[in-house]
């Protein structure tokens, strides 16, 4: 993992970088969400800049960390791995052997440090239910454990827009 994938760490004492971006910033921050290969050229031609003019704000955007990566997405199906399931574990009283066994989990697409009833929240792909069952087996004199296999997936990576959020949920 290169420095520029890694870890962003959040804080509430440091200024919001997204408060200094304007209209063409969250344009072109879509058009990259959207498809992370297209060209300058081309995000130049839909946000109306040149293409040195886009290298540019895309260059100020990682700088300023909005933009913390570019990465393939894969199917993990497709890799052997058709078993996508998310495990929570809850709070433990050994809290650091809890996290050290989270770290050291295979099969992890990612994992979260979270806030609540649980402690860490993770999404793996595993080969099929048995090894699953390996992994999640040993938490079991740890925490409580709960395991979710995933059967379709609805929204995955949502592009973050200038509005996002403000767009009011369907009717039932």
């Amino acid at each position: 993992m290169s420095d520029f994938d890694s870890k962003v760490q959040h804080s509430g004492s440091q200024e919001s970088p997204h408060k200094h971006l304007d209209k063409t910033d969250w344009d072109i921050l879509r058009e990259l969400q959207t498809d992370g290969r297209i060209s300058w050229a081309e995000i130049g031609r839909r946000v109306g800049l040149s293409s040195p003019a886009v290298q540019e704000r895309v260059r100020k955007l990682e700088d300023s960390q909005v933009i913390t990566g570019y990465r393939a997405v894969v199917n993990p199906k497709y890799l052997g791995y058709p078993i996508t399931a998310v495990i929570r574990f809850g709070a433990s009283q050994n809290e650091q052997r809890l996290r050290r066994y989270v770290e050291d989990l295979p099969y992890v697409i990612d994992s979260y440090c979270v806030l609540g009833s649980d402690a860490y929240i993770v999404r793996v792909a595993v080969p099929n239910i048995e090894e699953l069952w390996r992994i999640c087996e040993p938490f079991h004199d740890i925490c409580v454990t709960t395991t979710a296999v995933i059967t379709e997936i609805v929204a995955d990576s949502q592009p973050i827009t200038r509005d996002f959020g403000a767009e009011e949920p369907p009717k039932s």
